[in-house]
Order: structure tokens, then C-alpha cells, then sequence
């Protein structure tokens, strides 16, 4: 998602080039055109990444063969910190949309797999 919303202005320029107009689209070319063109989408992608960059981080980090909890720790830290202050984005219908009642029940399922069946897990998703 960071490579795509660098690439940003490349792929503009490039579904308006006049070669890229004539040539035959189908499906999913369609949709990816429609999704560029869309600054919303563009909007979303930017709020995404602002929230879960931290974590990224972190994952990176988690993958490499060198010791780096502290810094594992503090991307965490910052992380959580950076979900705290996003919740009220993550939150705007105007943005997001509203929360299908089948997804609220998807996510309190997921909920309870994951922290077990006492009521901490659903606390945690703010409905």
C-alpha cells in the first residue's frame, strides 16, 4: 500500500495517457482504473497507512536475524498509541461507511476466537 500511494501521480498519468485509452479493458482493469481515479480511495489508503505504519515497521523487524526487541517494543508502543488517535477516522461513516450488522457479528466472533469467550474481546471493538 506505501508503493502504491508513492506510485500515486505515475498511475494517474498513466490511465490518461491516450495508449493506455485505447487499449481494451475488462474486469478487473476496469475496476483499477475506476479506483485510481477515485481520490477517496486514495484518502482511505493514506488514513490506513498512517494508523498501521508502525506495525509494518515492527513486522519487518520481525523478520530480520539481528536483536531488536527495544525497537520492537517502541514501534508497538507507538503503534497502539497511533490506533488510539485514529479510532474517530476509522469511525467517520462519511469516510468508511457504516458497519454492516453481518460484519459486527463477524468481527465479535473473531473477537471471541481470538481472546476467548469472556466479554475482553468484544470490549475491544468499539461498536
Amino acid at each position: 500500500m506505501h508503493r502504491l500511494l508513492q506510485q500515486r501521480h505515475a498511475l494517474k498519468a498513466t490511465i490518461h495517457n491516450q495508449k493506455f485509452i485505447d487499449l481494451p479493458k475488462m474486469g478487473h482493469g476496469i475496476e483499477a482504473v475506476r479506483d485510481i481515479e477515485d481520490n477517496d480511495f486514495w484518502k482511505h489508503i493514506y488514513v490506513l497507512l498512517c494508523a498501521l505504519f508502525s506495525s509494518l515497521k515492527a513486522l519487518r523487524l520481525c523478520d530480520t536475524n539481528y536483536p531488536c526487541m527495544d525497537k520492537i517494543h517502541y514501534l508497538v508502543h507507538c503503534a497502539c498509541a497511533t490506533v488510539a488517535k485514529s479510532i474517530a477516522v476509522f469511525n467517520d461513516e462519511t469516510l468508511f461507511g457504516p458497519i454492516a450488522q453481518d460484519s459486527i457479528e463477524v468481527m465479535a466472533f473473531e473477537a471471541d476466537k481470538v481472546f476467548g469467550r469472556n466479554d475482553i474481546g468484544i470490549g475491544m471493538i468499539e461498536l
